[in-house]
């Protein structure tokens, strides 16, 4: 928590152990964290065709409801 050059946020600390829980719970039941994934797009990559930066939305239906489950699996600061 003293050194300058790493995360000394509490909530970030402790939030990075949280995932590596949630991860491995996750890798457990899909035997992997890529097949949980691929999973909530059916194995196939999704295709956009935003032309700049600024149309890429913030999030999308999809990321809402990736990072839904992701924090009721466990998983802290994601969204």
């Amino acid at each position: 928590m003293g050194k300058a050059g790493i995360i000394r946020n509490q909530l970030k600390i402790g939030a990075t152990v949280a995932n590596a829980i949630a991860f491995l719970k996750v890798q457990n039941e899909f035997g992997s964290f890529s097949n949980y994934m691929w999973g909530f797009v059916g194995g196939k990559p999704v295709i956009n065709k935003h032309k700049t930066l600024k149309d890429i939305p913030a999030s999308t239906l999809l990321s809402d409801k990736i990072s839904k489950d992701m924090k009721k699996r466990g998983f802290k600061f994601v969204g």
